[in-house]
């Protein structure tokens, strides 16, 4: 008689193990997929504003760029800020600093 019960509540116990393996997986397995919803729309939002400040400054250089080709070198060389800003970080200044 003992046997009977005891094999009934062990046959319980297992039923109930396995449901709740396969819930603790089953929820494991959801919040996963919801976190990586959320790591991906995180990724497409900071590409944008990425891909916006890029496009931002893009333009802002080829304006700095057309404004510079416009200029003649000797306009250039006449005003003391630009001048000492292109000879202290011209590539020639910058090659023999890594020399040393």
């Amino acid at each position: 008689m003992q046997s009977k019960y005891l094999n009934i509540s062990l046959s319980l116990l297992e039923e109930n193990l396995k449901d709740d393996i396969n819930s603790f997986y089953n929820s494991e397995a959801t919040q996963n997929v919801i976190i990586f919803v959320i790591y991906v729309l995180y990724l497409v939002v900071v590409y944008i504003f990425w891909n916006t400040f890029i496009l931002e400054a893009q333009e802002e250089l080829w304006k700095t760029k057309s404004i510079l080709c416009i200029m003649s070198p000797t306009l250039i060389m006449s005003i003391v800020e630009v001048k000492s800003f292109i000879l202290n970080n011209s590539s020639a200044v910058f090659l023999s600093s890594k020399k040393s």
